[in-house]
């Protein structure tokens, strides 16, 4: 049974309408290959009883481009047996930070924290490609959803789990996940998606976003198809009945 944690989830329920039909469907624009992904271990080393590996993955591709990601995949160094395991994704602005990875590895847990695609407002040290984190990527869904950044951030999360899932010392029975503010976004959508998943703790993360958010003014001036588009593929509303 899958569980989600939800802290400050403010969420107004506002009927809203759906955009017009379209030939795209929900599980087309979100879908990834989940079987397998290619991954390499750029460095490896250990801060105290913790072993790290700076490790890069392929995620969904952008614009014709091949997508690679960034993470510190954290774990004891003398752990026996399969290990609980922490997905950890950052909020706008944010990267993976070694040091609370380390943290959490410290408590028994084998930990992975990326930086979600691109660089972007505050992230010139990120060191994933892909899309930019800013506001206007965040809030995108011209030419066609597709170009969406949380279409790309999901996609990095669920390659990431599908990266743990080819580890041996993680326990694919116990795979959970951490993410704050637009971390929490992903977590919701990818909890709503992502049998995988068995926890997802979301901070500060929300559904029905246009009704109600610091973007709000970006919003209000979006065109009726824009925001019908938003409304219909990429806001988290659409998945919280399978959380």
């Amino acid at each position: 049974m899958r569980i989600i944690l939800i802290f400050l989830f403010s969420i107004l329920f506002v009927s809203g309408q759906i955009a017009a039909d379209s030939a795209l469907t929900l599980s087309q624009l979100w879908d990834i290959p989940l079987d397998q992904v290619e991954y390499k271990i750029a460095r490896s080393y250990q801060k105290g009883t913790i072993k790290v590996e700076e490790v890069y993955y392929q995620s969904r591709s952008f614009k014709g481009k091949p997508v690679r990601i960034f993470g510190y995949f954290c774990y004891p160094a003398k752990a026996k047996g399969k290990l609980p395991t922490i997905l950890i994704s950052h909020g706008g602005g944010g990267l993976a930070e070694l040091g609370n990875t380390i943290n959490w590895a410290k408590y028994g847990y084998a930990v992975l924290s990326i930086d979600l695609p691109g660089h972007g407002e505050k992230r010139a040290r990120s060191r994933s490609t892909g899309p930019d984190m800013d506001v206007s990527v965040l809030l995108r869904t011209k030419p066609d959803p597709t170009y969406n950044y949380l279409i790309h951030s999901v996609a990095a999360v669920r390659n990431g789990i599908t990266f743990l899932t080819q580890r041996d010392m993680v326990d694919t029975d116990r795979i959970g996940m951490v993410g704050l503010s637009w971390g929490g976004v992903n977590a919701i959508l990818t909890n709503g998606q992502d049998k995988r998943l068995k926890t997802a703790v979301n901070v500060f993360g929300a559904g029905y976003i246009p009704e109600g958010c610091t973007w709000q003014e970006r919003f209000n001036i979006m065109s009726a198809d824009e925001l019908g588009a938003w409304n219909q593929y990429i806001d988290p509303k659409n998945f919280l009945k399978t959380q």
